[in-house]
């Protein structure tokens, strides 16, 4: 899967639990629904399988930030259970009530198939092209 190149559904389970705003990292672009992270200065960046990003939740709109410093937008981010594809199916029975890992901002997997081992939350029910993914910050200190 490759990351997101425009806005994508929103699709939840249950209520959004809870929202906040984060400053944009400079020169980013956040899409409705992708997953996103806190980097090493604090600033939200499309979540990755990239050293050192925090997930801290789903955009819960677009905003574009390409030709801006960092912190010059903000975007509203909400935290609960949150579809993302399946990343090659490695999501398993297994894997349910367990951590999963971002692919990228649209996608999850195991820590056996990725490098960085970024933790994008609790895995709620899967498919073999979807999970649920219950992503709050606080399993991000679980790292």
């Amino acid at each position: 899967m490759a990351a997101l190149t425009k806005d994508r559904k929103l699709k939840y389970q249950g209520e959004i639990r809870r929202t906040f705003t984060g400053d944009l990292a400079a020169t980013t672009t956040i899409y409705l629904g992708a997953m996103v992270a806190k980097n090493a200065a604090g600033n939200i960046v499309p979540a990755a399988d990239t050293a050192a990003l925090k997930v801290v939740g789903v955009a819960l709109e677009a905003v574009d930030n390409a030709a801006g410093a960092a912190g010059a937008k903000k975007v509203q981010i909400g935290t609960g259970v949150f579809e993302f594809d399946n990343l090659a199916g490695a999501i398993v029975q297994a894997s349910k009530h367990a951590l999963c890992y971002v692919g990228d901002d649209q996608s999850v997997s195991t820590a056996a198939a990725m490098t960085n081992d970024i933790i994008a939350g609790l895995v709620d029910s899967f498919t073999t092209t979807k999970v649920m993914v219950d992503v709050d910050p606080a399993y991000g200190a679980l790292a």
